[in-house]
């Protein structure tokens, strides 16, 4: 089967789940025999990894060398929300797939992540400059153009 996810999406998918696989194995569970209640506290866990020298190295080892660590520091709020994406996701796809007969996930909330705590990107002078030309060189006189250029001047004088 063709993996559907982007380059990077995947990576940071393996990531994720090579986290929580880890976590599992450590604390001796297995997908099957998860709770709710160990699902909060890796969701916990995941805000600041202890004990921290298993778990923590500044420096990115290669996965082979015996420095190497899954995390850098504790995760951002944001972070911890797409961790735990992940991880249901990988129990919905096991219980829809017959592997597990019910998914401790589905009964978790996800993490609330408060208005500060996401990323925001603008555009660079530059490239709000190189969007403008390009709303310019859009074709003219049909109906959906021009109502495609009036949008997307409208979504840029918003911003």
């Amino acid at each position: 089967m063709p993996n559907e996810l982007a380059p990077t999406t995947s990576k940071s998918t393996k990531t994720e789940l090579g986290r929580f696989l880890l976590w599992c194995q450590s604390c001796q569970f297995t997908l099957a025999n998860l709770r709710v209640e160990d699902l909060v506290a890796y969701k916990d866990w995941l805000r600041d990894p202890q004990p921290a020298e298993q778990w923590i190295s500044p420096t990115r080892w290669p996965r082979q060398d015996p420095r190497w660590r899954p995390f850098f520091g504790p995760l951002s709020e944001p972070s911890v929300r797409q961790a735990f994406r992940v991880v249901k996701s990988l129990m919905t796809f096991a219980t829809n797939a017959g592997y597990l007969n019910r998914n401790a996930c589905s009964l978790v909330k996800n993490v609330k992540t408060n208005r500060e705590a996401r990323v925001t990107r603008y555009l660079g002078g530059r490239a709000v400059e190189w969007v403008y030309k390009a709303i310019q060189g859009l074709p003219a006189g049909t109906p959906a153009a021009d109502r495609a250029r009036r949008e997307i001047a409208s979504f840029l004088s918003r911003s």
